[in-house]
């Protein structure tokens, strides 16, 4: 673990924004996220006031610092296996995965030389039965299913298994501290684009999520320990002038309750590419993503889905999802890597 990563570990835990440490410290949000990402170090009296509001030594966290030792990771990127698909990026590496009678999704999270694995759930096919576990961000605890993964929790990403596997697209970070562009100032497509492009990432009791968007895929994986509520995914998408095209959903583990529920499937296809999409001929209700199924008869891994802009303001831009579900994004969301 670096300096910088001790601090947003501590920071998260603590449940405060990049933007509260910096007002408790002093500096803008972007010192502080240059801190995050070992880009900067803060000068002996913001140290000092950093130290304090985060409850740590001085020496304790500039044991951080980064050792010439420690091996770094790089190549930032979606890598693809006959069996498995990883998402690399500095904080995070996402893992898909198809062995046998098992599909599941693996989230590792850390710094550019160690991440440890932070979520995973699993689908067995044979018996259908999923179980997950996750850890949380502010106490540490692990939430699991009846029978979920808690003994993996805390194992450490190898990236090792990055070799043989094909660079199905690079992903860049964005370390600048360029603020995002606003509705007003570029309209709402662009905006939507550059706000998508992003990893973010929450771990509370109720609810585990984390989402990685570049400009053409997407992953999700979501975990709400009530009534076994559970998405993940990953999609071809598209930005157009009225919103977002939904494409192949070619990873899909969705459960809910007893699985009853018509949307609950579960598949993988790593032999999948990547397409163009485009925008249906067809007359459709901007006002409703469900009535635009149609185009491709609604299956589960199909393209078909459009994403309408329901509402905008200056800072923020809300699609209509299906059954009066709302998908919103925001200028200035709680990312923590933003990507080109």
């Amino acid at each position: 673990m670096t300096f910088g990563s001790k601090i947003c570990e501590t920071r998260m835990r603590m449940g405060i924004s990049q933007e509260r440490l910096g007002e408790l410290v002093g500096v803008s949000r972007q010192t502080v996220s240059k801190w995050e990402l070992d880009e900067a170090l803060p000068e002996t009296p913001k140290l000092i006031r950093l130290c304090r509001f985060l409850s740590v030594s001085a020496d304790e966290l500039l044991s951080y610092a980064v050792s010439s030792e420690d091996s770094v990771m790089d190549g930032y990127g979606m890598y693809r296996g006959d069996k498995c698909e990883i998402v690399l990026t500095s904080r995070f590496a996402l893992s898909l995965y198809a062995e046998g009678d098992m599909i599941g999704m693996r989230l590792y999270m850390g710094d550019d030389r160690r991440k440890k694995l932070c979520a995973v759930c699993e689908r067995d096919l044979k018996s259908k039965t999923t179980d997950y576990s996750f850890v949380t961000e502010k106490s540490g605890d692990i939430i699991s299913s009846a029978d979920g993964c808690g003994h993996l929790i805390g194992s450490e990403f190898d990236k090792s298994a990055l070799s043989g596997m094909r660079l199905l697209e690079k992903i860049n970070i964005d370390r600048s501290d360029t603020p995002l562009p606003s509705v007003g100032e570029y309209g709402v497509a662009r905006c939507l684009s550059a706000w998508r492009k992003m990893a973010e990432y929450r771990s509370e009791p109720h609810h585990f999520s984390f989402n990685l968007c570049t400009d053409r895929l997407e992953y999700v994986f979501s975990i709400m320990p009530e009534h076994n509520n559970i998405y993940c995914g990953a999609s071809n998408n598209r930005v157009f002038d009225l919103g977002l095209i939904g494409g192949t959903q070619y990873f899909r583990m969705r459960s809910y309750d007893d699985d009853s529920a018509p949307f609950c499937a579960f598949t993988a296809d790593f032999g999948y590419e990547p397409a163009d999409l485009k925008i249906p001929a067809a007359e459709v209700n901007v006002t409703d993503a469900c009535s635009v199924r149609n185009y491709s008869r609604g299956k589960v891994g199909s393209s078909g889905m459009i994403f309408f802009v329901k509402r905008y303001t200056d800072d923020s831009i809300i699609l209509a999802g299906c059954g009066g579900d709302e998908y919103g994004y925001y200028r200035d969301g709680p990312f923590i890597e933003r990507i080109i």
